[in-house]
């Protein structure tokens, strides 16, 4: 049986990805469906008439729902266990900065990342137009995000604070907090799940003595900002 189902999945078109449907839109397809069948079923005029009536609030809730998608601009850091990754994301398109890994077809990105990009519906694009992506900035009309994946000497060698609405400390860069608030003029930053727990337990101390905010992917879940 599973060597069947394999060979199946394998057939084009035999499974749909990226298919995502809400609860509302699930209850209206029901009673679409349930109407129409009870009206062939039957053949009376008001089954039809509730079927298709069904039918249209199902279409007009799934056409509201892709138009707020298509408004959608965000930054989500997600929780996967010893990797980094971060999507992008603006209308119905996103960029990956992360991990390799994490882009190829397998466990984690399936199980970590592409229930949320269902959800969103989005797909992978190599830009985006009103988000500059780079390994170590992203950058919007209303925010600013630094990554940090590397000892600070890399980042900054003048004397001005650099302002950030965001900071991503990643692959566990070896820095203190008193090295970052010289640096960057940031209220928040995030730890993400690619650095180990006793470091992130050390920069909490550090921010919470310097009243800085931080997230903790690890224990909080996925850190998600609006661009």
């Amino acid at each position: 049986m599973n060597d069947f189902i394999e060979r199946v999945n394998r057939l084009p078109f035999s499974v749909l990805n990226s298919l995502q449907i809400n609860i509302v839109q699930t209850m209206f397809l029901y009673v679409a469906i349930i109407g129409v069948a009870w009206w062939l079923y039957n053949k009376k005029p008001k089954a039809l008439l509730v079927g298709l009536t069904a039918l249209l609030f199902f279409l007009v809730v799934r056409y509201w729902d892709f138009m707020g998608k298509n408004q959608q601009q965000q930054l989500v850091v997600y929780h996967v266990p010893q990797h980094a990754g971060i999507d992008i994301m603006q209308g119905r398109q996103y960029m990956f900065v992360g991990d390799s890994v994490l882009q190829d077809e397998g466990f984690l990105r399936n199980f970590h990342l592409q229930p949320s990009r269902v959800l969103h519906r989005i797909a992978v694009s190599d830009s985006l137009t009103n988000i500059s992506v780079s390994h170590n900035s992203i950058i919007s009309t209303n925010k600013t995000v630094i990554i940090i994946d590397k000892p600070l000497p890399k980042y900054h060698q003048g004397n001005q604070k650099i302002t950030a609405d965001v900071v991503i400390l990643s692959k566990n860069p070896k820095l203190y907090f008193s090295q970052l608030i010289k640096i960057f003029n940031c209220k928040q930053y995030v730890f993400d799940a690619s650095n180990p727990t006793w470091k992130i337990n050390f920069w909490k101390k550090d921010a919470d003595s310097l009243g800085l905010q931080y997230h903790d992917v690890a224990k909080s879940g996925a850190f998600v900002m609006g661009l």
